[in-house]
């Protein structure tokens, strides 16, 4: 979409943004209302839960859980968007190396090694 935005002439341009900054108190968490009655899930799959009941499960075991402060990530997206800047994502001169090695595995068929993001 960036090259053919390019290509085009257009004064718009687009970006891929990695979320990040702790879980993210968002809708998805119950995105399944918009899921339509023919389409409910069905066996003992995942079940949905709220963004409260994963925070607190996750603390449950153990984590220490951060959440985003989505007005400050908002700004932060807006004002790279503002620059044009393609890759948007914070923490990522963090993750540099871990993306190479993990492009490197995929690259010989073998499992990425594991995220142990502590960010």
């Amino acid at each position: 979409l960036h090259h053919c935005l390019v290509d085009e002439g257009a004064q718009v341009r687009a970006s891929v943004f990695y979320p990040s900054g702790g879980l993210m108190p968002t809708g998805l968490f119950n995105s399944a209302r918009n899921r339509p009655v023919e389409l409910a899930r069905t066996g003992s799959g995942r079940a949905g839960m709220t963004f409260d009941e994963l925070k607190a499960r996750m603390e449950a075991a153990g984590h220490d859980v951060q959440v985003a402060d989505l007005d400050e990530l908002a700004d932060f997206v807006v004002a790279a968007a503002s620059r044009r800047q393609y890759l948007i994502a914070r923490y990522l001169d963090a993750t540099v190396d871990l993306l190479h090695r993990r492009a490197e595995a995929i690259s010989n068929h073998l499992p990425p090694p594991p995220l142990n993001l502590d960010l």
